[in-house]
């Protein structure tokens, strides 16, 4: 049996595609995470900037102060997780968390949800926050 898989080029080359397409899809879903991790750090860093991001449909009034307070302090982005927060601050309606510090030693994390299931694959897209809290 050994010596015939060897002599049938058709078998190698079946086992070469697969393994090709099985690498192509899993950089596609590598570089698609990739680029969601950047699209949710672009929105932590504008609503460090400005209290506001454009991807956002809104910020709504709590948010933004408590924004204020957390900024009142030089802050930045911390990290991304996709996905929802655990129960009880999440609910599984969340795409993504992003976490901020600022140099008082505080912490905010702000649940964000993908709106639009069109720009799922565009660098486009709006968001709506779903909710904040500070871990």
């Amino acid at each position: 049996m050994r010596t015939e898989m060897h002599k049938n080029p058709i078998t190698w080359l079946a086992i070469i595609v697969g393994i090709c397409v099985l690498l192509f899809f899993g950089y596609g879903y590598a570089h698609m995470r990739a680029m969601r991790r950047d699209w949710y750090w672009s929105i932590g860093e504008q609503l460090i900037k400005t209290t506001n991001a454009p991807q956002l449909v809104a910020v709504n009034p709590g948010l933004k102060n408590r924004l204020s307070e957390f900024l009142a302090f030089p802050a930045g982005m911390n990290r991304i997780a996709l996905g929802d927060a655990p129960s009880p601050i999440g609910n599984g309606t969340a795409t993504a968390c992003l976490f901020m510090t600022n140099a008082a030693g505080g912490q905010l994390g702000i649940r964000l949800r993908r709106d639009d299931a069109l720009g799922r694959f565009q660098s486009t897209g709006t968001f709506h926050v779903v909710g904040f809290w500070t871990p």
